[in-house]
């Protein structure tokens, strides 16, 4: 499994926290992996490996950021965000040596995003984007 499929992962591994995954939580795989069975493949690898072992493949602090982005996002795709997500959200955060002002910026970003008039990200979500691997595979 490659970098990005394991930070996809993660981010199962955060929707999976509730015991399942849920429409909007599964409409975010898929924005991420495409349709189809990969999205089912993923989730399933996701079940089966322990999260350290994931969070070990991993290594560029902006692609870190965005699985703890993703995540965060994931955890509170269906409304809430449970004990457990926000647990998995503050490992994942310390594991990841995520600054604090970044973690902050996750959950600014998402708060801006889902509000009643939704407001654009602060421009430092995009320069963290641009240098992930995500932004080379996407862009």
């Amino acid at each position: 499994m490659d970098e990005r499929s394991a930070a996809v992962a993660v981010t199962a591994k955060m929707a999976l926290m509730d015991g399942e995954i849920g429409n909007p939580e599964r409409a975010l795989l898929e924005e991420l992996l495409g349709t189809g069975p990969i999205v089912d493949e993923v989730v399933e690898y996701a079940r089966t490996v322990p999260l350290k072992d994931l969070l070990t493949r991993v290594n560029r602090y902006e692609d870190r950021f965005f699985v703890t982005y993703r995540a965060y996002f994931m955890a509170a795709a269906d409304g809430t965000l449970d004990i457990a997500e926000l647990r998995i959200f503050n490992r994942l955060v310390r594991e990841f040596a995520i600054a604090s002002g970044d973690r902050d910026l996750i959950v600014e970003t998402h708060a801006r995003l889902t509000a009643e008039k939704p407001a654009d990200p602060d421009p430092r979500v995009m320069e963290l984007y641009r240098a992930s691997s995500f932004f080379e595979q996407d862009g």
